[in-house]
């Protein structure tokens, strides 16, 4: 008979909050230097158009680039964790994935659940025949 959970994934079931809180704190990291990147890409737009020279000069182009580069890495990172957090179970539901199913699909428990309400049903008809049979002799 095959393990229900591994060792691995029961390490694994016992690490997802952990990844998930990394996750979160990732997201927070992430948006404060987006909105800070932001910020210094407008502000060094609004500098290159201001500028001696209408189109700005070499440095503040350079610079406007650099910003935006690093600002949509940042949105791209900020995304990223994001779908991390999302989509990674916590471990409560990870432990559902994986047993629930296994649980549900073993044949013992079928048979035995089978087993046990044919039981249960014969005791309860047995009670009934009873009850009926003391109802009848006026006990």
């Amino acid at each position: 008979m095959d393990p229900i959970i591994t060792p691995s994934e029961m390490y694994w079931l016992t690490r997802m909050d952990g990844i998930r809180e990394v996750a979160q704190v990732m997201c927070i990291v992430f948006a404060v230097f987006a909105i800070a990147g932001l910020l210094g890409y407008v502000g060094t737009a609004i500098g290159s158009v201001t500028a001696e020279t209408p189109t700005g000069t070499g440095q503040a182009k350079a610079a406007h680039r650099k910003l935006a580069w690093a600002f949509w890495g940042l949105l791209a990172g900020l995304v990223s964790s994001l779908a991390v957090y999302t989509f990674l179970p916590t471990t409560r539901e990870y432990a559902a994935i994986r047993m629930v199913p296994a649980i549900i699909n073993n044949e013992r428990l079928r048979t035995d659940a089978a087993e046990l309400y044919d039981l249960t049903t014969e005791w309860a008809k047995g009670q009934l025949r009873t009850k009926k049979a003391e109802v009848g002799s006026g006990q």
